[in-house]
């Protein structure tokens, strides 16, 4: 068996790598600076072409993509490295033709040129189609799934690294060589990185022969193609991929639109292409990124509408002004960044969800002569249509009505097209497009990426350890895998940080599933942290865990899961919570349990809590329990402004509550008006420093208390705070500020009664 035919294992796929690396560059470099970059234009432009034979020749390109399928048996058998070595080979050599174009336009004139060029883009272009009809088989084969999207990342940023350094050599060379001279220098240098390209497409790994597929109808080609488009996923795929190139077709003109219609020159040209590179240069390896991890569809979405929208303002950029260049750079750096958006979404789609691998041999031809006939139609469209509207410019506003409005206004419509087809296909990744969207403007992201990237090379304990701390201050879904991970570190710290940074996190199924198999697992001190990690994230999701973790052996384990059940406000564990109450002997557990039953306004424990609260004696304990009672009440907002006034100067915040409450109750009953009276008296013996008659004044003032119209709750609190008050013999804080948020309560029932009787 031959080195070609041997199957690939995922090491030898990986080596491989490496090697299209180095040629996917050179070749970045050759389609700039050849029939694929703003130089093609400007050249055939410089030869005298109309914008009509322009598009025709540039359509040329994708049109001969619609004969591969009659080649798609041959090129499979044949074997696709061999295929693409010799049609590549035969594509590189036949373009140094190009550089005698000069030439035959001096001696022939401009039609001759014309035709010269016709056929040599007529052999290039069918050299071209039977090359990339095997290079995508070929390239499905060779880079594994898993990495296809940061592998198409890595592949574009050097690409990009080098036609920004291309372009903006080019641009000095056009300006110190301006004319037809520069552009054969730039053609010239486009050749030399093509046969580069060359050298490195030999050493890649695999492409053997397929054999011939036993269908009943194999030799058959309309048989064939039919097979192909009942696919529904893929014939999805070929039409928005069709819709996206007439959508796109503009662009192939954007160089002359920019040197006629704006004033730039050729140089700047150049620059400007430069810059867009530098927004796929920055933009390249997060989009390769979230395509490998959340999927192809939601990043190819995010990208078309970005490029739907964002190209109708290239119509703002001033002509002929000092702000024309930057302008026109800003917008190239931002549009691109959407551009390659949504070609690594079609690009990781087509491989990894539309085109089945064991029928690549069928499907990726197909695909290729739909792409160029689409992509053949659209430039020739472009040019007829921009030489029809010709001289038709006409200022309106800020906007330049020429025939470059009318063409971008008419490409939106294929554009919403494929938009609408997209959104139709099947996702193959596990997020949806409105998810993915929501991460994006979640939290903080780049500070996320950036401390992923810090997690992933970090060395020692200390450096995962701030690192996980900054994945979950970023509060981004984008680091949700890279906190699984730290989930398994061997450190315990890091572990520990993690439960702690996915605290911080928004709800994320993931993330909760974890921590609720980290609380299963009954590790105490981790399964404590885990259980209030999910507590304070309020995913309910995690309520039936946490409902069966309630029996665990470890007190401080299901005095913690009580806590974080009251957080979410599990109504349901109330009674459960209750009977843990009443039969656990410890009372700091017992403050947890009352707790969540304040958290959860269980009204049923309330004696009970009152009555653990007379018999406390630590001050923190006794703290928690008086909340706890507080929010069975309702209003906590009020009575934690209350209890912060209080902890400055308690007589004060007496004196300014019972004065707020004696001026709010107003006329009513003898019962009411007493209360009032009584309550004004009590603030004035605050305001005179008294304590002592003040406290035993507070005491009374909730035993004036009318029953009507107050609820049994409030009135519960009222007597056993007067009851402490008064048993006691001295002040005590927690009683009087508990007594003062009853009193509140107590008035706010008392004028809603009152309001309610003069209704009826």
């Amino acid at each position: 068996m031959s080195d070609a035919a041997q199957p690939l294992s995922h090491a030898r796929k990986l080596r491989g790598l490496r090697w299209m690396f180095f040629a996917e560059t050179a070749s970045a470099v050759f389609s700039t600076f050849t029939l694929f970059g703003p130089i093609a234009p400007l050249y055939f432009n410089e030869l005298g072409f109309s914008k009509s034979s322009i598009g025709l020749v540039l359509s040329l390109l994708p049109f001969f993509g619609m004969i591969t399928p009659f080649f798609a048996g041959w090129i499979a058998r044949t074997g696709f490295r061999f295929v693409c070595r010799l049609f590549y080979s035969i594509r590189k050599t036949v373009l140094i033709l190009f550089l005698l174009l000069p030439w035959v336009a001096r001696n022939w004139g401009v039609d001759a040129a014309f035709a010269a060029t016709v056929a040599i883009v007529g052999v290039f272009a069918f050299s071209r189609a039977m090359a990339e009809a095997a290079v995508y088989s070929w390239t499905q084969e060779i880079i594994p799934d898993s990495v296809r999207g940061k592998a198409a990342g890595i592949m574009t940023i050097l690409g990009a690294l080098a036609i920004i350094a291309g372009s903006v050599a080019a641009g000095a060379w056009l300006k110190a060589a301006p004319g037809m001279n520069g552009y054969l220098a730039i053609l010239a240098v486009g050749l030399l990185a093509g046969f580069v390209y060359l050298f490195g497409m030999f050493h890649y790994p695999g492409g053997a022969p397929v054999a011939r597929p036993a269908a009943p109808h194999a030799g058959s080609f309309p048989a064939q193609l039919l097979s192909v488009f009942r696919d529904r996923t893929f014939a999805g795929y070929i039409l928005a991929m069709a819709m996206i190139s007439l959508g796109c077709c503009y662009w192939v003109f954007f160089p002359l639109y920019l040197k006629g219609t704006l004033g730039l020159k050729s140089e700047q040209v150049f620059l400007f292409d430069a810059f867009g590179y530098a927004g796929i240069l920055f933009s390249c390896f997060f989009w390769g990124w979230c395509a490998d991890r959340f999927g192809s569809k939601p990043v190819l979405l995010v990208g078309l509408w970005g490029w739907t929208i964002g190209a109708l303002f290239w119509l703002l950029i001033p002509a002929n002004s000092a702000w024309t260049l930057p302008a026109a750079c800003a917008f190239a750096l931002v549009i691109k960044v959407f551009s390659i958006g949504y070609a690594t979404g079609m690009n990781r789609y087509l491989f990894v969800r539309a085109v089945p691998p064991e029928k690549r041999h069928l499907f990726m031809p197909v695909f290729y002569a739909a792409s160029g006939l689409a992509g053949g139609i659209a430039p020739m469209l472009a040019g007829y249509f921009l030489d029809r509207a010709a001289g038709g410019l006409f200022p309106a506003g800020l906007l330049r009505m020429d025939g470059y409005l009318l063409l971008v206004a008419l490409c939106t419509i294929p554009l919403l097209i494929a938009l609408r087809v997209v959104h139709r296909l099947p996702y193959d990744g596990p997020l949806k497009t409105r998810e993915f969207l929501g991460m994006m403007v979640q939290g903080h992201p780049l500070l996320a990426i950036a401390s992923m990237i810090r997690f992933r090379y970090a060395g020692g304990e200390s450096g995962r350890i701030a690192s996980t701390e900054r994945m979950g201050s970023a509060r981004s879904s984008f680091s949700a895998d890279e906190l699984l991970d730290a989930l398994s570190d061997p450190s315990f710290n890091v572990r520990y940080e993690a439960v702690v940074a996915i605290s911080r996190m928004p709800p994320n199924g993931k993330l909760t599933a974890a921590l609720v198999d980290i609380v299963r697992r009954k590790v105490p001190e981790l399964s404590m942290t885990a259980a209030w990690a999910l507590g304070r994230i309020g995913d309910r999701s995690a309520l039936p865990a946490l409902r069966e973790a309630m029996g665990s052996e470890y007190a401080l384990l299901r005095a913690r899961i009580a806590r974080s059940l009251g957080t979410l406000n599990d109504r349901e564990s109330a009674p459960r919570i209750l009977l843990a109450f009443r039969s656990e002997p410890c009372d700091g557990v017992r403050v947890a349990y009352a707790t969540a039953l304040g958290s959860l306004k269980a009204v049923e424990a309330l004696p009970e809590l009152l009555a653990f609260l007379r018999r406390t004696s630590d001050p923190v304990a006794r703290g928690e329990v008086t909340l706890a009672v507080a929010r069975m009440l309702g209003g906590e907002h009020r009575f934690t402004r209350l209890w912060a006034a209080a902890r400055t100067d308690l007589g004060s915040a007496c004196a300014e509550t019972l004065g707020g409450l004696g001026d709010r109750l107003g006329d009513g009953t003898p019962e009411i008006l007493a209360l009032r009276d009584m309550a004004r008296e009590c603030a004035e013996a605050w305001m005179a420093g008294d304590t002592a008659r003040a406290a035993a004044l507070l005491a009374a003032c909730a035993r004036a208390v009318p029953e009507d119209g107050v609820s049994a709750a409030c009135r519960d609190v009222l007597r056993e705070c007067a009851l402490g008050l008064e048993s006691n013999g001295v002040l005590q804080r927690n009683y009087a500020v508990l007594l003062l948020f009853a009193l509140v309560l107590a008035g706010v029932e008392i004028r809603q009664h009152l309001r309610l009787l003069k209704r009826a």
